[in-house]
This record gives structure tokens, C-alpha cells and sequence, in this order.
């Protein structure tokens, strides 16, 4: 069933879908989504005056004329040239909100599972119940919805995610499993109509477990479309999830992303974060320690060119002792772009020992765009090693001219110079493919930038 939402109207219709379709099982996926679907009704639009919405733009994405779809069944034709090919891996295609695992499941070692969000609550039930929603009593939000009278967030679109049991990838390793090839799953919008997409994502590493996860979302073609994702990764005890994900949807679709993360005692989380697309996007990334001696190290580039927003909100809760987190980023913005940083660390007062590092560094190519950053810390212990900070410059007119006397053009310049700026983030990728998908992609988002004017030079 499809119903065509115009003129804001398309929260509206998505909501009367809901009432017609509210349901009574008594299954765990179905409470949840029964629970969901009673905040939604509540749950206030996110606006500029809450805390979390300051700086982000969002009254056009309620205007869209957007398709409230249920999608085909995904397959695996016309997908191939979206897989980067110079990795040998497990694959999966997310085709307009449905998801199919490329490959054969009689390749996989023993303790895997890959398979659908939809199969495996079905094939699954007690293991996604064990796990699925457990994310929101961290959250605190279970149940409940905000009622302070001044409201420093939105849940919204969370809401609307868990209200129709959206499909997915469901990813489980077993206990002592460590796989040895990457999981590559791209994300794919096909067609040219605006739609809603939503996506629902499930990762468990069991304990002592090994998964590498690269993560792509992109456009086969123009279609101003909202995709709207949710992903929930558990990381068991001494066990270790490398994630790299690359967000290059076309300029004229809209993006929104939240990632959850659980680390248990002595496990390690790396992740590697491009978000260089859409004309709108939200990375929303919050995790929590569950046990000691957890360590995670988060790294990305933000890039907004030619009227893109770009906005990273993490949330990092460290309630557990002897807990070590990094997070550091670093952003090119250019042509009446904006980018945004929110980073909060909370060091709950039982967390001794800890290590937290957060820090955000811009390069403004033109006087036209903007930056806001906030990197904020929370510390109610003692004895801890705590850092934040954020910078915002241009790019230096004398190294622009020492590269021009060396018979340089001025654009080339200020893109060395540019890339030069991110690839201390970039040369820490491990993946040797991703690192070279990412550098290749940021020198034709930069060459797409000269001849738009973005570097304030000629054309």
C-alpha cells in the first residue's frame, strides 16, 4: 500500500497508517512497536528551540512530498557496481528499506547468522528479543515520553522507526567466533520517487567474538527521498567490532541515522565515519559501557559543500570503571554550507579511571559557510583524564602561496591543502580499499566544488 503525502502532510498519512494497522499480539516485536507508535502520538516535532535541534534546520523535511511505501521484496540485480569489489566480503544489498543477503549461507563458518531483520524475527525470536530494544532503557526512554517544560530533544524519529517493525540486516557471531572476511552492506535508494525509507539494523558479537563492518549508504539516481535508519550494535565481553561507514547519498535526498551502541567488559569498538552526502543528513551516535576496561576510538570527516547541512550529534555514557574512549573529527565546509557537531562524554561518578578524549577540527573553505560545534564534557568523578575542544580556521594564504610558486593553480592548491587537512584521519583507516574509496571520493567531491566556485577562485 502506498499513500502520496503532499504539503507536509506526509507525517499525517504515515500516522493514520498506524491507527489502521495498530494490531494486538502479544509479541515482543509487536509491544515494542505498539509502545512506539503510543509515544509517536505524543512526541513533539523536533524544533530549534530544543537543545539538540539549535543548529539544525529541519521545517522543510516536514514539506516533502514524500510516498509512504512498503516496499518490494530486495534482489541482487544492478547492484553490483556499488560494492567495492576490492575487498573480499560477506554481502548484503538494502534495497529501498529491504534487505537480501547476497551470497551462500552454507559459506559461512559455524556461529554466524546472516540474514533479515523480517526472517529473524521469525527464524530468530528468542535471541532478537533478548536484544531488540534493550537500547531504550539505556536511553531511559522506555515507555516513557519527555514532559519537561523545556524540552532539550525530540525522539520523533526514532518513533517512527520502531512504530512499523521496519526490515534490516540481523548479524549474530557466536561466542569464540572471529570472522575473517568484512560484511559489506550498501545501502541502496532506486527509483526516482520520494519516498520514506526505514531501516532496522541488529549486530551481536557474543563474547570473545571478531566482525569487520563496512557500512555504505548511496543513491542510484536523484530522488529526494527521506531515509530514516536505526542500528543497534552489541559488542560482548573481549570482543572486537572494526565498523567503517560511508554516507554518499545524492544531493537531494534526505538522511537521518542513529547508531546504539553496548560495549561489555574488556570488548573494543573501532569505527571510521565518512559522511559526505545528502543535502541534509543527522549521524545521531550514542554508546554505553557495561563493564570494564571497554575501549572504543571513533574517527570521521564531515564534508558540506554547495548548500549541504552535516550534522554529527554523539553521546558517550561512561558509567563503568577503567573505560577508555577517543573520538575525533574533522570537517570541510564550503558555499553556504553548515556544518554541525554536538559531542557530549558523561562520566558518571562510579567511573574512576577513565579515559575520554573528544575533539572537532573545521576548515571553512569560504567566508559564505558555517560551523557549530559543541563539544561539551560531563565528569561527576575524580580521578579521571578528560579532554575536549574544537577549532575553526581557513586554509593559510602563505601555504597556498608557496604551493603557486612551485607552479601549482590555486585551485589544485587549496585542494591539496584540503585533503591534507582530513587525511590525518583518513591515513588511520586500516581497510586499505575504504581508505582508498574515501580519498577518491573526496577529490571529486572537491573537483565538483572548483567548478561550482566553492574555493572562491575562477571558474
Amino acid at each position: 500500500m502506498t499513500i502520496v503525502a503532499h504539503n507536509a502532510e506526509w507525517l499525517q498519512a504515515f500516522k493514520a497508517q498506524l491507527a489502521q494497522n495498530y494490531g494486538n499480539s502479544a509479541t515482543h516485536f509487536d509491544q515494542l512497536r505498539r509502545q512506539a507508535i503510543d509515544a509517536l502520538k505524543s512526541e513533539p516535532l523536533p524544533f530549534r528551540t530544543m537543545e539538540r535541534w539549535r543548529y539544525t534546520p529541519v521545517d522543510a523535511l516536514f514539506k516533502l512530498p514524500l510516498n509512504i511505501v512498503t516496499a518490494d521484496p530486495a534482489n541482487d540485480t544492478g547492484h553490483s557496481e556499488l560494492f567495492n569489489h576490492e575487498v573480499d566480503a560477506h554481502r548484503f544489498v538494502v534495497s529501498n528499506g529491504r534487505a537480501l543477503f547476497i551470497g551462500n549461507a552454507a559459506d559461512l563458518p559455524e556461529g554466524v547468522t546472516f540474514t533479515t531483520m523480517h526472517q529473524g524475527m521469525q527464524e530468530n525470536k528468542i535471541l532478537l528479543s533478548r536484544y531488540s530494544g534493550s537500547i531504550m532503557k539505556h536511553q531511559g526512554t522506555e515507555n516513557t515520553v519527555m514532559a519537561s517544560p523545556v524540552q532539550k530533544d525530540s525522539k520523533l524519529f526514532q518513533y517512527l522507526n520502531q512504530s512499523v517493525t521496519p526490515d534490516g540486516v540481523f548479524i549474530h557471531v557466536a561466542e569464540g567466533v572471529k570472522l575473517e572476511k568484512p560484511v559489506e552492506i550498501v545501502f541502496a535508494k532506486t527509483g526516482g520517487k520520494a519516498d520514506l525509507v526505514q531501516t532496522h539494523n541488529l549486530v551481536i558479537l557474543e563474547k570473545n567474538a571478531a566482525l569487520t563492518l563496512i557500512e555504505k549508504h548511496m543513491d542510484e539516481q536523484s530522488s529526494g527521498s527521506f531515509c530514516n535508519n536505526q542500528s543497534e550494535l552489541f559488542i560482548g565481553e573481549q570482543a572486537r567490532l572494526n565498523h567503517y561507514y560511508l554516507q554518499q547519498q545524492g544531493t537531494s535526498s534526505w538522511h537521518r541515522d542513529a547508531i546504539d551502541r553496548i560495549q561489555a567488559a574488556d570488548s573494543q569498538y573501532q569505527g571510521w565515519f565518512g559522511c559526505c552526502g545528502s543535502q541534509w543528513s543527522r549521524l545521531e551516535m550514542n554508546a554505553y559501557f557495561t563493564g570494564e576496561n571497554a575501549h572504543s576510538e571513533v574517527q570521521g570527516i564531515q564534508l558540506a559543500m554547495n548548500g549541504q547541512i552535516n550534522d554529527i550529534h554523539l553521546d558517550t555514557r561512561h558509567d563503568e570503571p577503567n573505560c577508555h574512549s577517543e573520538q575525533h573529527f574533522r570537517g570541510l565546509v564550503a558555499e553556504k554550507s553548515k556544518i554541525v557537531f554536538d559531542g557530549n562524554i558523561t562520566v558518571s561518578q562510579d567511573a574512576q579511571k577513565t579515559i575520554a578524549h573528544l575533539s572537532d577540527n573545521n576548515l571553512m573553505l569560504t567566508r559564505n559557510a558555517e560551523v557549530d560545534a559543541k563539544p561539551q564534557l560531563e565528569i561527576y568523578a575524580d580521578d579521571v583524564q578528560c579532554s575536549h575542544g574544537t577549532s575553526i580556521g581557513e586554509l593559510d594564504e602563505q601555504h597556498i602561496f608557496y604551493l603557486r610558486s612551485r607552479g601549482i593553480s590555486e585551485q589544485q592548491a587549496r585542494r591539496l591543502l584540503s585533503i591534507g587537512f582530513v587525511s590525518q584521519v583518513i591515513e588511520k583507516i586500516e581497510l586499505d580499499a575504504f581508505r582508498q574509496e574515501m580519498l577518491d571520493l573526496l577529490e571529486r567531491q572537491l573537483q565538483v566544488s572548483d567548478v561550482e566556485g566553492a574555493f572562491g577562485v575562477s571558474k
